[in-house]
C-alpha cells in the first residue's frame, strides 16, 4: 500500500512538472509576443534591434512620418493578428493531442511544430517588410541616431548579461 502511494506521488510530481514546463517553454519556442516578436503587431526590435515605438519618441519625427508610421501599422496590423490568432489555433490543438489518451510520440506531434514554423516564417517575413518602410520614412540624420542609440541599448544589454551571468 505504501508503495502505491508513493508510486502516485511520483507519478503526479512529474506530470505537474511536465505541464509547468510546457507551460513555461511554449511560448519561448512558439515566438510568444511577450518574448519577442510580435508585441505591437510584430514592432518589437528584438535582438539588437529597436522598438517601434521608440522610434516614435526618441528620433524627433515629423508630424507626417508620425502620420505615416501609423498608416504603415494599421497596414500589417491584420496580418499580424490573424498570424497570432493561427498559430494560437495550432498550439490548442497540439496541447490537446498532447494531454489525450494513448500513445504520442515525436512524428505525431510534428505536423503541428511545422505549421507554427511556417506562421512564424510568416510573422517575420511580415515584420521584415514592415520595418523596411519605415526604415524608408527616415531621414539619414534619424537614421544614424537611430545606430547610435541601438549601440548604446547593445551595450547596455551586454553589461546587463555580464551582471547576471558573471562566471566565478
Amino acid at each position: 500500500m505504501e508503495t502505491r502511494k508513493k508510486r502516485l506521488l511520483i507519478a503526479s510530481t512529474i506530470v505537474i512538472m511536465g505541464l509547468l514546463a510546457f507551460y513555461l517553454v511554449s511560448p519561448i519556442a512558439y515566438g510568444h509576443p511577450r518574448f519577442g516578436w510580435g508585441g505591437s503587431w510584430g514592432m518589437q526590435g528584438g535582438e539588437g534591434g529597436l522598438p517601434m515605438a521608440w522610434i516614435g519618441k526618441h528620433l524627433n519625427l515629423t508630424d507626417e512620418q508620425k502620420s505615416q508610421m501609423q498608416a504603415i501599422r494599421e497596414t500589417h496590423k491584420d496580418k499580424f493578428r490573424e498570424l497570432w490568432k493561427q498559430m494560437r489555433t495550432v498550439r490548442t490543438e497540439m496541447v490537446e493531442k498532447f494531454f489525450n489518451p494513448g500513445e504520442l510520440n515525436e512524428a505525431d506531434l510534428q505536423p503541428y511544430l511545422e505549421q507554427l514554423a511556417t506562421f512564424r516564417e510568416q510573422l517575420i517575413q511580415e515584420s521584415l517588410k514592415m520595418f523596411l518602410e519605415v526604415r524608408a520614412l527616415l531621414t539619414p540624420e534619424q537614421l544614424a541616431k537611430a545606430a547610435e542609440l541601438k549601440d548604446r541599448m547593445r551595450s547596455l544589454r551586454e553589461e546587463m548579461h555580464s551582471l547576471f551571468h558573471k562566471e566565478d
